[in-house]
């Protein structure tokens, strides 16, 4: 059975826990900037619907259900 597919024991949960916690750090000082995080979504609209287009295109992964969302 998959992990989505059941719940987690008190011991897995803490280390989820823990893992998360580790993500949500500060950046350190000297870490190079990137343009594409940590602006409003606005500004990626354009790019992100260019890409939706392309896979329109090119796959049959753009269903319904995920253009909806």
């Amino acid at each position: 059975m998959t992990a989505d597919q059941q719940e987690p024991d008190q011991n897995q949960a803490q280390r989820f826990a823990a893992f998360l916690r580790s993500l949500h750090r500060p950046t350190p000082p000297n870490a190079p900037s990137n343009p594409f995080r940590g602006v409003p979504l606005h500004r990626r609209a354009a790019f992100i619907e260019e890409r939706i287009q392309r896979l329109e295109q090119k796959t049959n992964l753009m269903t319904p259900a995920i253009k909806h969302v």
